[in-house]
């Protein structure tokens, strides 16, 4: 099985909401990570990921692209909302 980082490619323009199921170690993850922000920052876009069973939440926690909306004992909800958006300030503070 290739775990190679994900490319970037693959996320452009193609995805809104992403659930994982704690589905890699933590530098995979972060190399997701990376590449969703590459992504966002080529294709400003609303992108809700679900996350259960957030064993790397620190991951997603550090990325500046996304903010924590929901954390539970379960899982965690990420968002990313382009700069652009009249949301965004809100989402900031």
């Amino acid at each position: 099985m290739d775990y190679s980082p994900i490319p970037v490619h693959h996320f452009r323009n193609l995805l809104h909401a992403l659930p994982v199921f704690n589905p890699f170690g933590a530098d995979t993850l972060t190399s997701v990570a990376q590449s969703l922000e590459r992504s966002l920052k080529e294709t400003p876009r609303r992108l809700v990921i679900g996350y259960f069973n957030p064993v790397h939440r620190d991951v997603l926690d550090a990325s500046p692209v996304l903010r924590r909306r929901v954390l539970t004992r379960h899982w965690a909800i990420y968002e990313a909302i382009p700069e652009d958006s009249p949301r965004f300030s809100a989402v900031r503070s």
